[in-house]
């Protein structure tokens, strides 16, 4: 605020001798408008627009000093609501053009005016104080708020990662273990082919041998058969052709027999044909002829009987 001195310095020079009058005066007055602020108070607006324009008006360097308010700061992360505009700035009014006055009333008028300016800055400067600190405030529980939500909305988002990248995960082992799956089964059923082609293939070979080995046997036992049936008719024709031999040699020996018999007949017969004849010559000589010729014709009938046995 500046000094009293500063703004009566071109105001006559004060006697000595009327001090004491004067600060008497002062204090009536003081007190005067003291009394009547106190009855009569305007209401707010109009005591702030009123003392904002004796500010400008009487006191312009004075209000010039005062440094308006810091803007709030911005916050990084995100915008943030904007502050609210500052008070309009009113314009200055012209000051009124004082009226030639005695000295010592205008004195105690400056006195009185810097004294309500005094109490006006005053107030202000609270009132402002009071609403930086509730901005602050304000402020500061909006920063914790938002704060506390982009740390909510972080958690959740981490979260909803961890969710999305288990799933993902889960997804991908169910894949993968269905892919092992497939191609476990894929081998499986190579090797099962495998396998049962090889059983096959051996399966057939057996085969194949055992109708090869079953064809040597059926035609070895054909062969044995036919040389069994060739030996058995050989031996039969054999058989056959030696009781015909022996059937002719017996025939033959039988016919041969049959003939000797019939010879040795007829020789008989011939025999006794001629020893008929002969006895009718003479009996002795008959006899003793006959006896011998007998013996004589017996023994040529035995021994031509002989060859013929």
């Amino acid at each position: 605020m500046p000094h009293q001195q500063d703004r009566d310095q071109f105001a006559p020079p004060r006697s000595r001798g009327r001090a004491r009058s004067w600060s008497l005066a002062l204090a009536a007055h003081g007190l005067l408008i003291a009394a009547l602020l106190w009855t009569v108070r305007p209401p707010k607006e109009v005591e702030e627009a009123m003392v904002a324009a004796e500010v400008w008006s009487s006191a312009a360097p004075a209000s010039a000093a005062v440094t308006p308010p810091p803007a709030p700061p911005e916050p990084v992360p995100e915008p943030t609501p904007e502050p609210p505009p500052p008070p309009p700035v009113p314009e200055p009014v012209a000051a009124p053009v004082p009226t030639p006055a005695p000295a010592p009333k205008v004195q105690a008028h400056d006195d009185e005016h810097e004294a309500e300016i005094a109490l006006a800055k005053k107030k202000k400067l609270e009132q402002q104080k009071k609403e930086k600190a509730e901005q602050e405030a304000r402020e500061e529980r909006e920063r914790k708020a938002k704060a506390e939500k982009e740390h909510e909305a972080k958690l959740e988002k981490e979260k909803a990662e961890k969710a999305e990248k288990a799933r993902q995960d889960k997804l991908e082992k169910q894949k993968a273990d269905k892919a092992e799956k497939a191609e476990k089964e894929h081998r499986e059923k190579l090797e099962q082919e495998k396998k049962d082609k090889a059983a096959k293939e051996k399966a057939e070979k057996e085969k194949v041998e055992k109708d090869k080995a079953a064809k040597e046997k059926a035609a070895k036992e054909k062969a044995a058969k036919e040389k069994a049936e060739k030996e058995k008719a050989e031996k039969a024709e054999k058989a056959a052709k030696e009781k015909a031999a022996a059937d002719k040699a017996a025939k033959e020996a039988k016919d041969a027999k049959e003939a000797d018999a019939r010879r040795k007949a007829e020789l008989a017969r011939l025999q006794g044909l001629a020893g008929g004849a002969g006895s009718g010559s003479g009996s002795g000589g008959s006899d003793h002829s006959g006896t011998g010729g007998s013996r004589s014709g017996g023994a040529g009938s035995s021994a031509s009987g002989g060859p013929s046995a």
